[in-house]
């Protein structure tokens, strides 16, 4: 288990990386196709998992998937097209970036308006009203868990890459010292598990396995590869409302491993409260040693917005 594990960890870095470090233009539409074809494999693992839930319930509940899928690609694809072009001097052709950039909200409007209008018409066409209407807010609640979310991640990507291109540091800034939470709370979990026999659990009936030792675990590791990284790239430095503004720098650092950590350990008991309610032990079985995309991807889904927004707050 643990040999597959390694394996699959260091085949995602890798893709990471190519997509982050390749300084090449194209990196950008590799990562919006893998964002976009990771994000889809979350919905139908999630769209599995409501349709367990509702059978345990003698219930139908299957939502849109579909519609759902098709539209969170959209939803990606348009993401990175308007970055890629803000980002791109021969496509942007003179005209204002500020203007599409503000395409890129739009969207956050147009999709979910489409996935409600066309969610209802299916509601009029088909009938049984309560088995559809429960169809329509279980696909609104999966676009906005997944695709909303996870879509931070292109933002980010592209957020002002003109004046200091760390768009890309920054989506792997954000990547390693969240999975780095996994990877502190599974060792010291484990070590203190050993040493003294047994670890205080922290939510035993959402997730048996998740310890208060191993979320210690997780804060040092977050904090400590947050740390090491901006030492590495250095102090990132961004035009601000007021001026020059130091994005992060070795105490801004240790304080988004922290609040980073704490936020991922949120994403991946959301995750495990939807395994339980389901009674599936992993979310799919698509990565050898790990489960299922979104049993990789979940601690991602509450930091990657939170993590926008003080990017957002702070850039100007």
């Amino acid at each position: 288990m643990l040999k597959y594990r390694l394996i699959s960890g260091f085949s995602l870095v890798a893709l990471l990386g190519l997509s982050v470090f390749w300084e090449n233009r194209l990196a950008g539409i590799v990562f919006t196709v893998l964002a976009a074809v990771f994000v889809t494999l979350c919905l139908l693992e999630y769209f599995r998992m409501v349709q367990a839930i509702g059978e345990s319930g003698n219930l139908t509940i299957k939502g849109f998937p579909s519609l759902t899928v098709y539209l969170s690609i959209l939803y990606i694809s348009g993401i990175g097209c308007i970055g890629y072009i803000c980002t791109n001097p021969q496509l942007t052709m003179g005209k204002k970036v500020d203007l599409m950039k503000l395409a890129v909200s739009s969207l956050d409007i147009i999709i979910p308006a489409l996935l409600l209008i066309i969610g209802f018409i299916l509601v009029f066409k088909r009938g049984n009203f309560k088995e559809q209407i429960m169809n329509v807010i279980v696909s609104l609640a999966g676009y906005l868990y997944l695709a909303w979310t996870l879509g931070f991640l292109v933002k980010i990507y592209y957020i002002d890459q003109n004046e200091n291109p760390c768009g890309p540091f920054l989506v792997f800034f954000l990547v390693i010292v969240s999975k780095f939470n996994d990877i502190g709370g599974y060792t010291c979990g484990n070590i203190c598990n050993k040493i003294f026999g047994k670890t205080h659990k922290l939510i035993p009936s959402v997730s048996p396995g998740k310890s208060w030792e191993g979320f210690v675990g997780s804060l040092v590791f977050s904090s400590a590869i947050a740390y090491g990284l901006i030492m590495w790239k250095g102090d990132l430095v961004f035009p601000g409302m007021f001026g020059q503004v130091v994005l992060f720098n070795s105490c801004t650092a240790i304080v988004a491993g922290l609040i980073l950590a704490t936020l991922g350990l949120l994403g991946d008991l959301a995750a495990s409260a939807l395994k339980r309610a389901s009674g599936l032990k992993d979310t799919g079985s698509i990565i050898p040693g790990m489960g299922g995309m979104l049993d990789v991807l979940d601690s991602l889904i509450l930091v990657s917005p939170v993590f926008y927004i003080y990017l957002h707050v702070m850039i100007r």
